[in-house]
């Protein structure tokens, strides 16, 4: 597989990120006129590797909606998001005030902005939502939060090559067309919750199921056990 040039960053802050990963993950990612994600997350694998188009699926419906906002609107949407990227917008009440306001918000452009906005500002770049589905992370405290307009053009550039989707990995990975390479990390570590392995042992269970459906060209990836079925 031909990778990038030059590694590039996700504009995107993100718990699990693959950035400093990716050399080791291009190392087990096979040719193909498509890459497939079922867990996009911040994008590192897709802004890293160079195949002709990208099925990029995420379950974080405000994350898939600024993809596709910054992908099809990236001018007046970058200039909009900057103007949250300021010495007043950095204060903890502001940020409560702004996070309420995405919380309450129904309008999709709204909601991406200030989603780019809590991710940069917000603890740790954490994407966190209580059980009624309310963003709830804290105030991160940042002297200056860094504004990333280069890695947004070079994301809305690149998308032009992308579908994305918010679904389940069962829809997706049912619909992949043959040919398709699909890139996964499902397996977890024994220190992590036992929701996640639980979730992991689950996927990794749907994927041994469904392996009979698809004919011997598609092609799946674990780059943590260099798993492939051919």
């Amino acid at each position: 597989m031909v990778k990038s040039r030059q590694k590039s960053r996700a504009f995107l802050k993100w718990a699990g990120g693959k950035y400093n990963l990716v050399d080791a993950i291009q190392q087990h990612l096979p040719d193909s006129d498509t890459l497939i994600e079922p867990f996009v997350g911040a994008g590192s694998v897709f802004l890293n590797t160079d195949y002709p188009s990208y099925k990029l699926n995420d379950i974080n419906a405000d994350l898939i909606n600024l993809y596709q906002l910054v992908k099809t609107q990236p001018d007046s949407f970058i200039a909009d998001a900057k103007t949250l990227f300021t010495q007043l917008t950095n204060q903890r009440e502001v940020y409560l005030r702004l996070r309420q306001q995405f919380n309450l918000s129904d309008d999709a452009y709204e909601r991406a902005l200030l989603f780019l906005y809590l991710n940069r500002h917000g603890y740790n770049g954490l994407c966190r939502y209580n059980l009624s589905g309310k963003f709830n992370v804290p105030f991160g405290s940042y002297k200056k939060p860094y504004f990333p307009q280069a890695e947004l053009y070079f994301f809305a550039e690149k998308a032009q090559r992308a579908e994305f989707s918010c679904a389940s990995y069962q829809q997706l990975m049912l619909q992949a067309p043959v040919g398709a390479v699909v890139y996964c990390l499902y397996r977890t570590k024994k220190e992590l919750f036992a929701w996640v392995v639980d979730n992991a042992l689950i996927f990794e269970s749907f994927l041994r199921k469904v392996l009979f459906t698809f004919t011997r060209k598609r092609r799946f990836v674990n780059h943590a056990y260099k798993w492939r079925t051919y």
